[in-house]
């Protein structure tokens, strides 16, 4: 809904709102029950979590629950969502208790003294199977396992000797679901219990690596999240049924000194299982994560695979990469989060799959292309769904380019139709300036023609080179 405030999985609510740090699946329509249209769906999580920022130095504290958001929409396509939630300002002193987008909208008081921070969630879409049996067709059924990316980049206004900054929280989320908090690194997991009369003296705080990982999960039907950390080190500290998230090494008083400037970056992926993906057990999250480093069959055809813990990362060749995965080992039935980097936002980017999975309506799931977004850094985020597909072959990228001269130049390529395929392909000059380059095809698509040629585009023209028509 953008900028409206539904009372749903809400991203883009103006006034007091942090982003999640995972998604949460929803459960089936026919144990849930309906709702209005944008309302909360029915789930099983163990635990609820609170993303807002907490920092506390001897020149003072700041609070993320009185700063105002400013929501960004990067993108959204078929298969992600991007946004971006702005933390810089905060509400006036005179305000008692800062509520929520519903209740505060202000007044606002100027930029926060201590620190501004920007959270931003990449969310891969599940595949749909189809239209529910009963109720509002329009909300498609959807399964496996959820991927995000949740990002927060915290930066800081001023010096300051540093107690602790808080990241966020968890809280048992009540449901009498007995939850367990999982935390595994390179060597061993381990298991604490986080519900009352468990029994056992709470541990010491918990270090968390980059490519280190923690979960929640429950013995019984429940949801259950696993995170991976994607940025500097964290430590967790549980307190009876709570569970902290510290920026290390702030966690505890250490009067250490901070520069005006300086950066912290919390980044972890997100897991949200559905209940018909149970996590019976904490080796239950090891073997998604041993999967998700080494996907079955993975094979790049184009482009490189870097470094990046839970994600499928790859940077391009000429704009562009092509991967190919087959199915999973049984019971895993995960989204791979496919994320292609070095990219030009004014560029069509697009999804060629050479074979894959589509739900049918439209047609079988071989030789299929549609558009895809791409957010402020350059990066689409594609979903494959190798569990639903014996082979998943791909190709990822600007189907049109230009040289290192055309950057700035807006390239558009629409698909018109299908069997056979009908292109347009249309290039805009926004500049003040001449610009000369060359285009070419760097994605071989049926029926598209565009030999490579150098071209000069006036400022301001607006030109099409395939001017194909639609059936």
């Amino acid at each position: 809904c953008s900028d409206n405030s539904p009372a749903g999985t809400v991203t883009m609510l103006h006034g007091p709102h942090q982003l999640p740090m995972g998604a949460t699946p929803g459960l089936p329509i026919g144990l849930r029950g309906g709702t209005w249209d944008g309302g909360p769906i029915g789930t099983l999580p163990p635990v609820r979590i609170d993303t807002t920022p907490v920092l506390d130095a001897e020149e003072g504290q700041e609070h993320g629950r009185r700063f105002n958001q400013t929501p960004v929409l990067e993108f959204t396509d078929e298969g992600a969502r991007a946004v971006a939630s702005i933390h810089e300002e905060l509400f006036d002193d005179r305000i008692e208790r800062v509520l929520n987008g519903w209740n505060t909208r202000g007044p606002l008081g100027g930029p926060s003294k201590l620190f501004r921070y920007t959270q931003r969630f990449r969310h891969w879409f599940r595949p749909s199977l189809g239209v529910p049996a009963t109720g509002w067709p329009a909300m498609s059924v959807r399964v496996g396992v959820i991927p995000t990316l949740y990002r927060n980049e915290i930066v800081f206004r001023r010096d300051l000797s540093l107690r602790s900054l808080r990241l966020g929280l968890s809280r048992n989320s009540g449901l009498g679901l007995k939850p367990m908090l999982v935390v595994g690194d390179r060597r061993e997991i381990s298991t604490v219990p986080l519900f009352a009369g468990n029994g056992g003296p709470a541990p010491g705080p918990i270090r968390i690596e980059r490519g280190e990982w923690f979960g929640f999960y429950s013995r019984g039907s429940s949801n259950s999240h696993l995170f991976v950390n994607r940025g500097d080190p964290i430590r967790l500290v549980v307190r009876n049924e709570t569970v902290l998230i510290f920026a290390e090494p702030f966690a505890k008083p250490t009067g250490r000194r901070l520069r005006r400037g300086d950066v912290f970056h919390f980044e972890v992926l997100g897991l949200g299982f559905p209940l018909d993906v149970a996590v019976e057990s904490p080796s239950d999250f090891r073997r998604v994560l041993d999967y998700l480093a080494r996907p079955t069959g993975l094979e790049v055809l184009r482009g490189q695979r870097v470094e990046s813990p839970g994600i499928l990362d790859l940077e391009t060749n000429d704009r562009a990469v092509e991967v190919v995965l087959t199915k999973p080992p049984d019971g895993i039935e995960l989204v791979v989060p496919l994320r292609v980097r070095g990219l030009n936002p004014r560029w069509s980017v697009g999804v060629y799959q050479r074979r894959g999975y589509v739900a049918g309506a439209y047609g079988k799931g071989e030789n299929r292309y549609r558009a895809a977004g791409v957010d402020f850094a350059g990066d689409a985020y594609i979903p494959l769904y190798p569990s639903l597909a014996d082979r998943i072959h791909v190709v990822v990228g600007h189907p049109v380019v230009a040289g290192p001269d055309g950057r700035d130049l807006f390239i558009q390529l629409t698909k018109l139709a299908e069997a056979p395929f009908r292109w347009h392909v249309s290039v805009n000059n926004p500049t003040a300036r001449p610009v000369e380059t060359t285009l070419r095809a760097v994605i071989a698509l049926p029926g598209l023609d565009l030999p490579a040629a150098r071209m000069r585009f006036e400022p301001g023209e607006y030109r099409v080179l395939v001017a194909g028509t639609a059936p």
